[in-house]
């Protein structure tokens, strides 16, 4: 995480907007950049930091966890308020800002949790987006939930977790008719609810 904000900045990319996401995740890429239009035309140049906001996250002193965080490398019991690691927007004039503040704040290893303990320290708040992970609160396993939710239901959002190396080509796939032919999903039922459905 730090690599990616040092990166741009020593390769000047001048990036308006930054998104992360793990290998695993497949992006809409025409919902991405309609909804960053969207927000750039209603918020101007106000920064965005944005994707599934997590409150109220409880460190986890277990050693067994991978995530697990001594008192001393984060003496508070709660994370603030950052977005999943699985995808996030931010925008890229904060690139300088987040990179100044790495020089004297406290780092430790729990990627998402650290950015947004960065973005605090910039005064930036994660903004939650629903159309970000839609199946990260489902305790069920990825693959059978993507089995079981129709392609409609998907097409909506812009970053959906879990999603293996044949099921992207699929995605990609069904998402380019979809653009195409549209009315495929409007004899379908409604699928606006579908984020937290685990199938």
């Amino acid at each position: 995480m730090i690599l990616s904000i040092h990166w741009p900045l020593v390769q000047n990319c001048s990036a308006s907007y930054i998104l992360k996401t793990d290998e695993d995740c497949f992006v809409n890429i025409g919902n991405l950049l309609n909804w960053l239009d969207s927000y750039h035309t209603i918020n101007g140049t106000q920064p965005i930091y944005a994707g599934r906001r997590q409150d109220h996250m409880a460190v986890r002193r277990n050693n067994q966890s991978r995530y697990s965080l001594s008192e001393k490398e984060f003496p508070e019991p709660y994370f603030y308020p950052y977005v999943s690691g699985g995808g996030y927007v931010f925008s890229g004039n904060l690139l300088p800002l987040l990179f100044n503040v790495l020089k004297t704040a406290p780092l430790f290893p729990n990627e998402d949790a650290l950015l947004g303990s960065l973005m605090r320290r910039i005064s930036v708040k994660p903004t939650d987006q629903d159309r970000f992970l839609p199946f990260v609160f489902c305790q069920r396993n990825s693959t059978e939930e993507l089995k079981q939710a129709h392609m409609c239901a998907l097409s909506k959002h812009i970053i959906v977790h879990g999603v293996k190396e044949q099921q992207q080509i699929r995605m990609h796939y069904n998402n380019a008719l979809l653009n195409s032919l549209p009315s495929l999903c409007s004899l379908q039922d409604s699928y606006e609810n579908i984020r937290d459905y685990c199938g």
